[in-house]
């Protein structure tokens, strides 16, 4: 039974004291909502002023962590904190004299872990870089407070402190979690590689560690949660197990919840796998509706574990339910829905025992789906009995799909082996610059949240470049400010970020947008909405109101608002300084799918001068598992980024990380070049690729050329065409190579063109 709403509430926590219960609350203001209702029948200068203003009310809104308290019959509020950034609050565990929050925000100069007891707000550690997934226990002794950060592009540790900000305890690893135990705490660690992780359970006793265990299920083993049963004198633990990432980047496709417990002494011991039933509805393609997000509930004797599922009710849903299994007789029970409206699957929840139930603190809202926009965000304070239960949202025997495993691969993205630049002062990094998750709405079920996504393309895919290019005119609001939040957060500091999105426009293909910093990008956004997503008005007003230099577009392949005959008259220079050659559907240089020509070719042909880049987009069992751009950076930087791909020193490689260099008459990739009449075209190329090169050779102007066996890990040549006619021309130097995958597959590596004019 509901009993409580707080509005705009978005993510929250909650714990008890001895007389009573707290709940910690990060609030989301949605001041774009009255602007959803856009204008009529008015002037581009009115749509372009409505955006401005929308833009003006709506820009650097605080974000609140707020304390709630009982009250009487109510709830007594206390804001704790303002900031510009903020993460979700955690609470501990255990029972403490008094409400005790910890969170970590920033202000865009520094990241501080904040500590609330005693009624005082405390800044435990401030840092430089980037702090995320704090938490809390309460021990016998004192406090401890855990976070994580980076120790590279793609390292981190974990460490422990006391209230002081002095270390206790640091490991390598990610996403800690806290709990207090007779004389110490348990820490809760992944460990990951690029291939596997499991988590490690830590004794912390004093500063020192009194024992540990590994737990380990699967491929992957994350999103862990403990808890201590004083009954029973042990952890609690509870995690999802899913194949290794690889498949696709449907990431969240496959998931199981195991538990075990563990004495602090021996080794843990399998409690067993919580009784979820695979179900799987048809969408675009089949999606599974998989457990995610274990959370351990302790009261007295009782032990239970919530878990969170998709709920399906019509096309593109967008929502997920809260279930708990409980554990009886050493036998888990069937899930019981016990949250009575849809919550997102990465904020977080709080469920506390009070008097024999449970309260559970659902962050909740209201979408009906299309996709639509999610409104009326708000936290709900649900009273759960012990046989509190729920129907179950049923999918329709017309909807029903089967559910399906994706198959685990290995190693699918070594690093190449590295060789000299011959571009002086550059250095080449990777990236996917077309990256979705749930926030966009297609394939919500399967599509694995902001944290796992980055995580992938961070560990699995070696990729120090992302941009996560949701269609943003859905989430527009409190769902967009978290989502920023979260990317911001997880691509640390040693990598790069672009702000990306794939609005969906009317008079356009399919086509990603690119800003390097947040407030131009949030700009953006609202021109999109105020110009009621025109193309035509959209890059009137983006002249009008941005810097310049400061967007560019990535077109795909696909998409029919724009007929094949009159495509080239959309082309804008400025903005169109790339093009998507490759992606999770196809290559679409040499072979298009869906009813495509091939592309970008028909802009090469009429002599746009762009560049080329790979990105994944969602996966639709087409030939590509995932697609990457190499990047020719002067510095690993938002600007560096932009200034090669916007000067053509990028690659696009499909299904294995590829290094790849050219050079043409000592020019380098994207550079237009000339023949005298007795002169024949040739590159020079270098490539490395952790499994085999097969071949190399030359896409001239749309034929493709294989003119080489390489049959090498590393390797320079030189391809050469004596056939070239007068006239001009285009080439893409093209290497394919060995995969991961099946035996046969093969992936694709183009080099951004060389611009041919022969005498």
């Amino acid at each position: 039974m509901t009993v409580d709403r707080i509005p705009d509430g978005y993510s929250a926590c909650a714990g008890r004291t001895k007389d009573s219960w707290y709940i910690g609350v990060l609030l989301i203001e949605n001041r774009d909502a009255p602007f959803y209702d856009l204008p009529g029948d008015v002037s581009f200068e009115q749509r372009a002023a409505f955006g401005r203003k929308w833009w003006t009310e709506c820009h650097g809104v605080p974000l609140q962590i707020v304390l709630f308290t009982r009250s009487g019959d109510g709830m007594k509020r206390e804001v704790l904190s303002e900031a510009t950034l903020a993460d979700t609050p955690a609470c501990p565990r255990e029972e403490a004299r008094s409400p005790q929050l910890a969170w970590v925000e920033s202000d865009r100069e520094k990241w501080h872990l904040k500590l609330h007891r005693d009624g005082e707000t405390q800044i435990v550690r401030s840092s430089d870089k980037t702090i995320r997934c704090a938490t809390v226990a309460v021990t016998d002794a004192r406090t401890v407070l855990g976070f994580e950060s980076d120790t590279g592009p793609f390292e981190t540790k974990v460490t422990v402190v006391d209230p002081s900000g002095n270390e206790i305890y640091s490991t390598p690893g990610r996403k800690p979690v806290l709990c207090g135990v007779p004389g110490g705490c348990v820490l809760a660690v992944e460990k990951s590689s690029n291939d596997s992780v499991h988590i490690e359970l830590v004794h912390i006793n004093g500063n020192s560690v009194a024992s540990s265990t590994a737990l380990r299920e699967g491929d992957l083993l994350i999103n862990g949660d403990v808890a201590w049963s004083p009954d029973d004198q042990c952890i609690i633990a509870a995690a999802e197990s899913s194949p290794r990432f690889g498949f696709s980047n449907q990431i969240g496709s496959h998931r199981t919840i195991h538990t075990w417990k563990w004495d602090l002494k021996s080794d843990s011991e399998v409690l067993g796998t919580l009784p979820v039933e695979q179900r799987a509805f048809k969408s675009i393609g089949p999606e599974n509706i998989a457990p995610v997000k274990p959370r351990v509930v302790i009261d007295g004797d009782r032990t239970a574990v919530a878990f969170k599922q998709h709920r399906f009710f019509t096309h593109k849903t967008f929502g997920w339910d809260v279930f708990i299994c409980r554990l009886s007789d050493a036998k888990w029970s069937e899930p019981a829905r016990v949250s009575p409206n849809l919550t997102t699957s990465d904020s977080t929840l709080g469920l506390v025992p009070v008097d024999g139930e449970l309260i559970g603190v659902f962050p909740a809202h209201d979408n009906e789906g299309g996709p639509g926009r999610s409104t009326g965000h708000r936290i709900e304070i649900v009273r759960i009995g012990p046989d509190h239960k729920l129907d179950r949202f049923e999918i329709p025997d017309e909807k029903k799909a089967d559910y399906t495993i994706p198959a685990s691969y290995k190693s699918i993205s070594p690093t190449p082996p590295r060789f000299d630049s011959p571009y002086p002062g550059r250095q080449l990094v990777w990236g996917d610059l077309h990256i979705h998750t749930i926030y966009s709405q297609c394939v919500a079920a399967v599509d694995g949240d902001v944290e796992e996504n980055i995580r992938y393309v961070r560990e699995v895919l070696g990729c120090r470049v992302f941009a996560v290019a949701e269609h943003t005119p859905w989430i527009l609001g409190p769902q967009e400010t978290w989502r920023l939040d979260r990317i911001e957060q997880m691509v640390g500091d040693d990598n790069v970020l672009l702000y990306a999105s794939e609005p969906g426009l009317k008079a356009m293909r399919h086509t990603n947008w690119y800003t390097r910093d947040r407030e131009t990008f949030e700009k953006l956004e609202r021109i999109f909405m105020a110009q009621g997503r025109n193309y035509h008005d959209i890059i009137r007003q983006v002249r009008d109101d941005l810097p310049h230099d400061s967007v560019f577009m990535l077109r795909h392949f696909h998409g029919r608002a724009v007929p094949e005959d009159s495509i080239l008259q959309h082309f804008d220079p400025h903005f169109e300084v790339a093009m998507e050659s490759m992606q999770g559907r196809c290559n679409a240089m040499l072979d298009p799918r869906e009813g495509a020509v091939k592309f970008p070719n028909q802009f090469l042909d009429a002599g746009c001068k762009i560049g080329l880049v790979g990105g994944t987009d969602h996966f639709r069992t087409c030939p590509n598992h995932f697609c990457l751009t190499g990047f020719w950076v002067r510095e690993i930087s938002a600007e560096g980024v932009w200034e090669a791909i916007r000067n053509r020193y990028t690659i696009a490689m499909s299904d294995s990380r590829v290094a790849m260099s050219t050079l043409c008459k000592g020019a380098p990739m994207g550079s237009a070049v000339t023949l005298e009449e007795d002169e024949d075209f040739t590159v020079t190329i270098q490539a490395s690729c952790e499994r085999p090169i097969i071949r190399a050779g030359l896409l001239r102007d749309g034929e493709m050329m294989w003119t080489k066996d390489v049959d090498a890990r590393e390797a320079t040549f030189d391809l050469t065409d004596t056939t070239v006619e007068h006239g001009r021309h285009w080439y893409v130097p093209t290497l394919e190579v060995e995969t991961a995958y099946e035996e046969g597959h093969t992936g694709i590596c183009h080099a951004s063109p060389y611009f041919l004019y022969r005498k």
